[in-house]
This record gives C-alpha cells, structure tokens and sequence, in this order.
C-alpha cells in the first residue's frame, strides 16, 4: 500500500505489481492494522492438478477462442480498454462534468487512437495471457515528460477528464501516474474531484476552503496537487479523503443531491440515465456503485435490451451478477470470458480440482456467494433503502446527446428493484429470505440472520 492505505483514506487501494485493488478501501484496511505489504515467495512446490491433459488441451481451445474472437484478438490486444471511450461518448452515456452531462466534448482528445498514436511504449500482459490489453504509456513533452504508466485504463482516463471537464491527456496520464504511486483508487478519486469541483463553481465552497485551489473543471492543475492532499490527508485533501459521501455531508448546502454514489461507493464511467439496467446494477451491487458486478451497457446498447425501458433488466442484472460473481471465486478474467463458451469454466474447474459441477450447480454456486454477501450487508444495516441512486439520477435529464432527455423515473426504478428482489427470493425490503437461503444450504446464515432482525 502507499500512503494512502498508510493513512486510511477510504478509497485507498493495494497494488500488485502493474495492477491495483482499487475499489472498496482494502488498502485503508491494511493500512489500520499497520501492515504495508504482503510478499509472497516462489518455492519449488508441485501444483498437482486433477486431469492434466484436458487442462492443456482445454488451454489450448481458449488460446483458439481468443485468436478467433475480434474484441480479444484484435480491439484489447491494440487499444485496451481505452477503446470504450469514443464507443461510449457516442452512445450518449460518458458521465461529464459529474455527471452534469452524458457527452464530453473532448473525447477525441482523450481517445484511444490519440493514446496510442502519442503514448504507447508496449503492452504488457498478465502472467500468460495472450490478449495482453494493458499497456505502458509515456509523456513526450510538456510539464509531465518523463511520466511513464501502466495504462491509463477507460476508468481511469474518464476519471481524470469528463468527470473533471479536462481536455489533457498528458495531465490524465500524470494523474494515474500519482495515484498508483499514492495507493488511490482511481474511479472515487477522480470522481470525488468532480464532484468539489462542482461545487466550487456553484460557489458552495470557495478559494478560502481549497487552500487557494482555483477548482473549477478543466483546471487539470488543480486536480493533481489534490491528489497528493488526498493521500496524505493534508489540508483540503483530508475533507476529500473519505469519499464523495462524506465529502458532501461536510459541505451540506444541498450538494447531497449531487454526491454521485451508491452505498457510499463512487459511481464509475456509465450513465445509467442512457442504460437504465445500469441504474439498476449500481443500485444493487454488494459493494456500492460498481460496474463489475453487472455490466448492461453491451445488451442494453447492442438491442439485445431496450435502453429506455424497465423491462427484461431485473432478470438480466440477476443472472448476471451471479456469472460474474461465479467468474470472480475461479479466477476467470472477465476480458478473456467474453470470448470463451459458458460451459468452459465449468470444464476447468473439473480439470483442475476435479470436482464435477453442473454449469447449472457453478451458477448456483455464484448465486449463494451472492446472497451470503447481501446478507453480511444486511446485517451491518442495509436494506431497500439504500438499493438507489443519487437524486440527479431520477430529477435531471442528459441535456443533449443521443439520450437527450432521458432520466430514470422514480416509478420506474422502484418497479425493476421489486422485481429484481421477487428473482432473486428477497422480501419486499431486500431481506433475503429463509427460503431462499435454505435453498442454496446457507441454514446457518438464515438463522444468523433472521435472528438478528
């Protein structure tokens, strides 16, 4: 962890090598039990696998699913997800200005092609992977030349541009930069500087409380020396430092209504008023305002869905939310799984431990993780209440873009919750049932539970 971690700001993540632990604060738990890292050494040890021969052979069949696929033989291995950033400008659903607006104007600035044309040194792949989609970019010129960077990845390069009205990539790439090296998440970190800078040009806060800090978007300058304030808890970063929540408690004057998060947890780079599912996704994930849990924008934008509408999303954001919660216990990358059959994951867990599951019992298996994390959460307070989303969500409308006047009813909304909770065998609050959880043998977590309501 970095400093960050070492001085619990809430968003702080753990890196591993070119990665981070970004969301959910892991790096503020370590950091408040005093513990900086975690080294693991490399012994000369056996991995005995069950079936080693159609574990290769089935290795193989990936390597060929990927190779065949375009989005993972050609999109992520040239662009990595930096692709998205025009794909989803142009679907009207790139949160800009905190989420203010769905379409940044200097996208093409902050483009996958410009990033690439300008930055690129190499792609570096994970351990063995063939697709190979992060890659290693550096500053040529200007005040960061010399800026050298895993990434920056789609989250990130929104994070540092739309969500702050910058147009800079040097400055993004500068920004990600220091937050891999201050141990901070990148999505709540720059989300939360949206958000103070919203409020700085609606005069809720003044030169008086940044440090003398002209906040307005755009000021890419800014928006770095805040970073580092943010890591060490120094001065104005120490407001920022438990999130876009508390954040905006301390300022109050109404700017609740803008804190854009769910459960406390920042909202990343979809706006669910152009990709309702996605409004339902935030609003239900375990962790708050993720987008790993479920990922609408595909089939709602793809016509397998309707973007503007309530209908078919409960039971898709269900469904999904266990794959990839079952995709998440095997260690499947959610990447490389876009192009591999479902039944694949299956096989490999049979090769390797030799444990034969249906693909109906894998599914059932991301199911009950599932429910076991809802009712943890349930036990710490949660309910209905807090499965929604920030008020701007449900009372502004996307004022231009091709989701122009779009937002999220009410109505609409409740609507797809209770019938996300009937799919999914919780109570009208959100409460999983003893029935559901005897279902999927968690007897001991019903009986936790209820008798603690």
């Amino acid at each position: 962890i970095g400093p960050a971690g070492e001085n619990c700001v809430k968003f702080a993540s753990i890196i591993s090598e070119w990665r981070a632990a970004g969301r959910g604060g892991a790096g503020a738990v370590m950091g408040s039990k005093k513990l900086k890292a975690i080294a693991v050494s490399s012994e000369e040890r056996e991995i005995k696998i069950a079936d080693p021969q159609s574990f290769k052979e089935m290795i193989g069949e990936i390597y060929k699913k990927i190779r065949k696929t375009p989005l993972t033989s050609e999109t992520y291995p040239k662009y990595g997800t930096p692709y998205l950033v025009e794909m989803i400008n142009h679907l009207g659903i790139y949160p800009t200005m905190n989420f203010q607006n769905a379409v940044f104007k200097g996208a093409e600035k902050t483009s996958a092609d410009i990033l690439r044309e300008h930055m690129f040194v190499r792609s570096k792949p994970c351990f063995r992977c063939p697709i190979a989609c992060t890659k290693i970019s550096s500053v040529k010129t200007g005040p960061y030349a010399g800026t050298v960077t895993r990434g920056p990845e789609y989250e990130t390069i929104w994070a540092f541009s739309a969500q702050c009205g910058n147009e800079c990539l040097d400055a993004v790439v500068a920004a990600s930069k220091l937050c891999d090296e201050m141990g901070l998440d990148t999505i709540s970190t720059g989300n939360v500087i949206g958000f103070v800078m919203e409020c700085f040009e609606r005069n809720l806060i003044t030169k008086d409380d940044t440090e003398s800090l002209d906040l307005k978007f755009g000021n890419y300058r800014a928006m770095i020396k805040v970073i580092r304030k943010i890591a060490y808890k120094k001065g104005f970063g120490n407001t920022l430092a438990d999130g876009v929540k508390h954040t905006s408690e301390k300022i109050g004057k109404g700017s609740e209504e803008f804190a854009m998060h769910v459960k406390g947890m920042e909202l990343p780079a979809y706006d669910p008023r152009g990709a309702w599912g996605m409004g339902l996704a935030y609003a239900t994930a375990n962790r708050g305002g993720c987008h790993l849990n479920s990922w609408t924008i595909a089939a709602e934008c793809g016509g397998r869905l309707k973007r503007f509408s309530t209908e078919g999303k409960a039971k898709f954001v269900k469904k999904d939310q266990d794959i990839r919660t079952l995709y998440a216990c095997a260690g499947v990358c959610l990447f490389a799984a876009k192009a591999l059959p479902p039944d694949l994951p299956m096989k490999l867990i049979r090769a390797v431990t030799g444990i034969k599951l249906t693909s109906e019992q894998l599914l059932k298996i991301g199911e009950r993780v599932y429910n076991i994390e809802r009712a943890y959460n349930v036990y710490a307070g949660v309910s209905r209440k807090y499965d929604t989303l920030p008020e701007r969500i449900f009372t502004e409308p996307i004022p231009e873009g091709p989701a122009k006047g779009k937002l999220i009813k009410l109505n609409g909304f409740e609507k797809m919750l209770g019938e996300y909770y009937e799919f999914r065998g919780w109570d009208k609050n959100g409460i999983p049932t003893k029935e559901k959880l005897v279902e999927l043998n968690l007897e001991d977590v019903a009986g936790k539970l209820w008798q603690n309501l």
